[in-house]
């Protein structure tokens, strides 16, 4: 363990600011430019499981009372954000994946579910995000990839199996899919 002024896993936690949101945002375009640099096929970013844009989805975590906090499309802002710039700094054809949380389970933990992000509050998400310009949504707990519209899906795709994965995005035009080995979604 370093200690010193690298070491910021002391520092207490606080609510992020605005400009310290957009902070984020421009290094996750950067990093997503850099990766597009290096010869990368696309990006995935990780908002799920607790990582710092499911803590802004999650209703429990995020009570926020600002442009990011309270309704659906407030907690959705940040990622919105985040994919928008990463599109714009890395054009419309990086495929860019998301990866989110069905729902979550407060019981586990003794507080109310419905205090929790539902499956109606995804499936909000995963519109929201397809329309900032998400090119596939992951989602862990169902194990579904979301292939963008005009997107092929190919290499171990089976679409008999239809279950919350089709029931996450009904209205969003992401066609769902079983993973069974690689998934690449086609231009």
């Amino acid at each position: 363990f370093t200690e010193g002024a690298a070491d910021f896993h002391k520092e207490p936690p606080h609510p992020l600011t605005t400009e310290e949101i957009q902070e984020i945002v421009d290094k996750f375009a950067a990093a997503a430019f850099r990766a597009r640099t290096a010869g990368f096929d696309g990006v995935d970013i990780n908002a799920a499981s607790s990582h710092l844009l499911h803590n802004f989805f999650s209703p429990f975590f995020n009570r926020r009372e600002d442009a990011y906090g309270g309704s659906v499309e407030n907690r959705a802002r940040f990622a919105v954000e985040v994919i928008q710039a990463i599109k714009k700094r890395t054009g419309r054809d990086f495929p860019l994946s998301i990866t989110i949380n069905n729902f979550e389970l407060g019981r586990v933990i003794g507080v109310d579910d419905n205090r929790c992000l539902t499956h109606e509050d995804a499936r909000k998400i995963a519109r929201l995000l397809e329309q900032a310009g998400a090119d596939a949504i992951q989602v862990p707990y169902v194990t579904g990839l979301f292939c963008r519209t005009g997107s092929k899906p190919y290499s171990g795709i089976s679409r008999r199996r239809v279950s919350s994965r089709h029931a996450l995005l009904s209205g969003a035009s992401l066609p769902s899919g079983n993973l069974s080995g690689r998934v690449r979604c086609q231009r």
